[in-house]
């Protein structure tokens, strides 16, 4: 063999020399560089590949505090992280992010012009332990991330400004309103019909007055009986004057007509009976003086009796017409006494019905006052208050190439491939230096001769 003669000297324990070590990278060093130039290539044209994302954010602040009764102004704060957390998932939800893709159907001029929101382009975040929103919206355009970002902020805003206070109850109020007013007008329809039907206009005062007419009456009616009374006493004289031609006549003031008449024939029977006494006693009986005189006699009884007989029949008349007054002033007195005790119960129910009324319009009242005092605290009384700080502007660019971490991963793929040579030159079993001969044989290697090509 032709070449130089190493000597070699034994040695307890063979380790890996830089020569050995890079031996294995020259013998490998394929695997390393093509490794390397892989991760490299694959590096670059991700990076060349991959479309930057313009992300636009814009600010509001929340004032919180929610409110307690819609009749009250009054409102309570919750606590920091749970209301600001519920907040950012509001601005996340579906029903704001309906409202803002409506916004920009609305807002774009023609359909190549419509943007279509993208959930998991929208981020939401606390600004530190404030109550500052920062919403953010990322897009390929800048100006789609701008308008979509300030619709979603208006819808958001819109939404809040909408449910932000608890809303007047307008269908309770309507419905107690008109329920209560419809109430009112069938009650005072009843109280109309049973004044028209009873006949009261002011139960006081028709009652003062109903007293002060049965009294009226009672009078009335004592007079006409003692007038009556009266009548019937003359009545009973004149039919025993007419009877009893020697009763004598009735005291003056009992009510008749032309008395003195009844008195003068009462004198001229006396006179000529007396007349017809003094001639029966100086003349027979069929004597003409004596005839005449009772003739004459006879005929002034006979006037007498006629002029009873008319005082008798104008008694009669009277006394029927009193009768009449007295028969009607009883009807009278007792319609009046009907109708006077029937007074208290028309009362009572003017009474029941004027309290339930009473009842009613002071509900309706307090209801309309407490309608105006909800309107009021719905206008006035927020449970959130949203501030716009800062509008959505143009898009930047959200994620910027680091040429400092994309070199990393070639430098990564070096010490990979080192390993991965070593490892693959660990699996061949060929004897290549005099340390793995060594190992092997367990002996001595005392010289080794280079290769040499010629």
């Amino acid at each position: 063999m032709n070449g130089d003669v190493t000597p070699t000297l034994p040695t307890a324990a063979h380790g890996a020399t830089s020569r050995e070590f890079l031996a294995v990278v020259f013998r490998r060093r394929w695997i390393i560089i093509g490794l390397f130039l892989i991760t490299t290539a694959t590096v670059v044209i991700l990076t060349l590949a991959s479309a930057h994302d313009y992300a636009s954010t814009g600010r509001v602040l929340v004032k919180r505090g929610e409110q307690e009764s819609v009749m009250m102004p009054g409102r309570r704060v919750e606590a920091w992280e749970e209301d600001l957390a519920t907040e950012a998932q509001v601005v996340k939800s579906w029903t704001v992010r309906r409202r803002a893709q409506e916004m920009l159907d609305s807002r774009a001029k023609t359909s190549a012009d419509s943007i279509r929101l993208q959930p998991v382009d929208l981020d939401v975040q606390v600004i530190g332990q404030s109550n500052v929103i920062e919403v953010s919206y990322a897009d390929r355009d800048p100006l789609v991330a701008q308008r979509a970002c300030q619709a979603i902020i208006d819808a958001y805003i819109e939404h809040r400004s909408a449910s932000g206070s608890l809303p007047y109850p307008k269908a309770f109020f309507e419905y107690e309103l008109g329920r209560v007013a419809a109430a009112i007008d069938s009650l005072e329809r009843v109280r109309r019909e049973f004044n028209m039907s009873q006949g009261v206009i002011n139960l006081g005062e028709q009652s003062r007055t109903g007293l002060a007419l049965l009294e009226l009456l009672l009078h009335d009616r004592s007079g006409a009986s003692v007038q009556l009374a009266d009548l019937n006493g003359s009545m009973r004289v004149m039919l025993s004057m007419r009877d009893n031609a020697d009763v004598d006549l009735p005291v003056t003031g009992i009510g008749f007509i032309n008395e003195d008449a009844l008195r003068e024939l009462k004198r001229a029977i006396v006179g000529q009976e007396t007349r017809v006494a003094q001639l029966s006693e100086q003349y027979r009986d069929d004597a003409p003086q004596l005839v005449n005189a009772r003739a004459t006699l006879a005929t002034t009884r006979g006037l007498l009796k006629r002029e009873v007989d008319n005082r008798l029949q104008l008694s009669r008349a009277k006394m029927q017409g009193l009768q009449s007054q007295v028969d009607t002033l009883d009807k009278q007195i007792a319609a009046l006494r009907t109708e006077l005790q029937e007074m208290p119960a028309k009362e009572s129910r003017l009474n029941d019905l004027d309290r339930r009324l009473f009842m009613f319009k002071t509900r309706y009242q307090d209801l309309a006052k407490d309608s105006d005092q909800a309107r009021v605290t719905e206008q006035t009384s927020r449970r959130m208050s949203i501030l716009l700080l800062a509008p959505a502007g143009l898009g930047r660019q959200a994620h910027s190439r680091d040429y400092a971490r994309l070199a990393l991963a070639p430098a990564f793929s070096l010490v990979i491939g080192l390993g991965l040579a070593f490892f693959i030159d660990g699996l061949d079993t060929r004897l290549r230096t005099a340390g793995q001969l060594e190992d092997t044989l367990e002996l001595p290697v005392l010289a080794s001769l280079n290769e040499r090509k010629g």
